[in-house]
């Protein structure tokens, strides 16, 4: 009996949490779906993302609206490190670290495609940003300390990102950004980069806990979609 009652409670726990992300995403979709499309693309993105561009299609439920969510204050941005301080809505103080370095090709793979010279992988990794000339930045340390506790990342959610933007802000590139679900459950981070045809926009996704999912774009949605705007919302 004690056994079923605790898989009870799980089940009853784990169908509220979805439930909550499930109506969160519908307040974001209707505003997306809101926004005057002669001044933005970011609702015909929005769909385009849903249908082709998700790791798993319940990653749809993290589709949202940025100007909704709460924004971490930036405490420091400079050359190559962002530090991203705040207190979150249960009181419990979160820190974000990264730091962005030169890429050096020889502690990597590089596969290149002989016919048009472009990248095709880095470290096994399609390389955002980095499909038409060797990077010239990667990510080399990313850490989030909720309440003291450090967040477990894989290097996999952000070591193919490369060339991000930092700390400037014009069209659809803004600096790094940080923030905090409607429901509080979710942390989200915002990062922009590459350039020219080999534009990414990403937005990486956890909980309290760990690393969830991440939904990254690049240039061909982007630009098919209107996103090269100051009014582009992200996802």
């Amino acid at each position: 009996m004690r056994i079923a009652y605790v898989i009870v409670v799980f089940y009853y726990s784990t169908s509220f949490a979805h439930s909550q992300i499930e109506q969160e995403y519908l307040i974001h979709k209707k505003s997306i779906d809101s926004i005057e499309m002669a001044t933005t693309g970011n609702e015909s993105l929005a769909s385009y993302i849903i249908n082709h561009n998700l790791e798993n299609p319940s990653d749809k439920y993290f589709i949202s609206n940025r100007n909704l969510l709460t924004k971490l204050n930036t405490q420091q941005c400079d050359s190559n490190l962002v530090i991203i301080s705040d207190s979150l809505n249960n009181g419990n103080k979160i820190n974000i670290k990264i730091v962005i370095h030169p890429f050096e090709p020889k502690l990597h793979t590089i596969e290149i495609n002989k016919d048009s010279n472009s990248i095709t992988q880095i470290d096994g990794q399609f390389p955002f940003g980095g499909q038409y000339g060797v990077p010239k930045t990667s990510i080399t340390n990313f850490e989030i300390n909720i309440d003291n506790r450090r967040i477990q990342i894989p290097d996999s959610c952000f070591s193919n990102l490369y060339n991000g933007n930092i700390c400037s802000n014009f069209s659809l590139f803004k600096q790094i950004e940080a923030y905090e679900s409607l429901n509080g459950e979710f942390i989200y981070i915002y990062l922009f980069g590459g350039n020219s045809a080999g534009t990414w926009f990403a937005k990486l996704i956890f909980d309290h806990d760990k690393y969830v999912t991440r939904i990254v774009t690049d240039y061909y949605p982007l630009s098919i979609h209107g996103s090269f705007k100051s009014s582009f919302i992200g996802y």
